[in-house]
């Protein structure tokens, strides 16, 4: 009687937990993917208006963008496709091309990550002091040696897949020496990027600190701070979203590779690897998760955002928009007015 319940007990849980992975391996790409084409055109849109697109930080964020887009597109909808569907992308299956799909794999979301450091360096550039040469980083001249910088050092991290992985027809595409492989991913992308960002992020927040105390009592100060810190509010956000992301992904990583390599019961084996599964899909989130945090963190997005929807309505709906503010506007101004008579009075006197 304890065997069979036992036994009724364990294909309870293997058919719980075999629904919950197929719900879970069709929902969570569907909803990044849908998630990261909304962002990307949002994204488009807002940093294409014309009091941004000479931004240099707005132009490497636009290019991060990009990348997401194609992350997803060239990452995890062919494996959507290929677990769900049984479709396959020439990439995930021809021998030949092995190391392409496992450098794409690492080289579009490391490339992601670089564009934003590119645009924290940017901030950090633009909150130092106005006779510092580090200021020429903000010239739009820049921008291009700062995005080719970018590809360049994200192209250096295919070189660890091109060397030790290959194709065996009994794996597939895998590594020659996994140890090795694992300790330098997990040192270039789990350890080098973060800590290159938080050290950028210390500075600009150490510059942000000691231009408050310069400017003080001068006048214009709260424009001049203003100014100085655009979108960085947003990009630590950001910068912080993407290190509890990542940093969820490493550890699974890490543990997968280093403890649980070698596991024996398949219950247990089961488990890790839908736990796995789930925090690889969760680290795709870095290439979705840009255009909502802007939308929540940075006003001068969002005024551009809606900018940017405006000029697609027609002529009639936009003028009427307008009105429609300026009666909003004007009501607002005269309800201040009523509840302020002092004010009226000086309005009346001017």
């Amino acid at each position: 009687m304890n065997n069979s319940t036992v036994v009724s007990v364990s294909t309870s849980a293997v058919l719980l937990s075999s629904t919950v992975t197929r719900y879970v391996y069709n929902i969570l790409p569907i909803s990044f993917l849908i998630l990261g084409t909304i962002g990307f055109l949002g994204n488009a849109l807002t940093y294409s208006q014309r009091e941004l697109r000479s931004n240099t930080c707005c132009i490497y964020l636009l290019c991060g963008s990009i990348v997401d887009m194609l992350n997803l597109f060239m990452n995890l909808l062919p494996r959507f496709l290929n677990t769900m569907n049984g479709i396959y992308i020439p990439w995930l299956r021809l021998p030949s091309f092995c190391q392409f799909y496992i450098s794409i794999l690492g080289f579009l979301p490391h490339l992601s990550i670089n564009f934003l450091l590119m645009s924290i360096i940017d901030r950090y550039a633009l909150t130092c002091n106005l006779a510092s040469p580090i200021r020429r980083i903000n010239r739009l001249t820049m921008a291009p040696v700062f995005v080719l910088l970018a590809i360049f050092t994200s192209g250096l991290t295919t070189i660890r897949t091109i060397v030790l992985y290959e194709y065996r027809s009994a794996f597939g595409c895998t590594a020659t020496h996994p140890l090795t492989n694992n300790i330098l991913y997990v040192m270039i992308n789990g350890v080098m990027q973060p800590v290159i960002m938080f050290i950028f992020v210390m500075l600009t927040f150490q510059n942000i600190k000691h231009s408050r105390k310069r400017v003080g009592g001068a006048t214009g100060a709260i424009n001049i701070r203003r100014s100085r810190r655009q979108f960085v509010t947003m990009i630590f956000t950001q910068i912080i979203a993407t290190g509890v992301i990542s940093l969820q992904w490493i550890v699974m990583f890490s543990l997968s590779s280093f403890v649980f390599s070698s596991i024996q019961n398949y219950g247990m084996a089961s488990v890790v690897l839908f736990t796995y599964t789930v925090s690889n899909y969760c680290f795709y989130l870095n290439s979705v998760k840009a255009f909502y945090i802007a939308l929540f963190t940075s006003r001068l997005f969002r005024e551009n955002f809606v900018l940017g929807l405006m000029k697609m309505l027609p002529r009639r709906m936009r003028e009427q928009f307008r009105i429609s503010q300026a009666n909003i506007a004007f009501a607002i101004g005269t309800v201040t007015n009523q509840a302020n008579p002092r004010s009226l009075l000086m309005t009346r006197r001017n």
